[in-house]
């Protein structure tokens, strides 16, 4: 277990496989030691940011499919008798 302490709080590494650097690009480190109000308001953004890019993107899916289905064909058939309907 390593701490790293900080003006703000305390960073605590749990884990045999600590090795001191941070790899990934979607972890950003000292993210907790932000205040609360202001990764409210950031996750707030985010998920608004999200939510109306997955709004943006079904609405262009689903024209496609009314334009899909609002095709119709007319089809004649024909019985024994050479009789057609529609």
């Amino acid at each position: 277990m390593k701490v790293d302490y900080y003006p703000k709080g305390r960073i605590v590494y749990y884990g045999h496989l600590y090795t001191g650097v941070c790899d990934y690009p979607i972890l950003i480190p000292g993210t907790a030691l932000l205040p609360r109000g202001l990764l409210f308001f950031a996750y707030g953004l985010a998920l608004i940011y999200l939510f109306l890019g997955i709004g943006i993107i079904s609405d262009k899916f689903m024209d496609s499919i009314e334009q899909i289905t609002s095709q119709t064909v007319t089809i004649d058939i024909k019985d024994d008798t050479g009789n057609v309907t529609r």
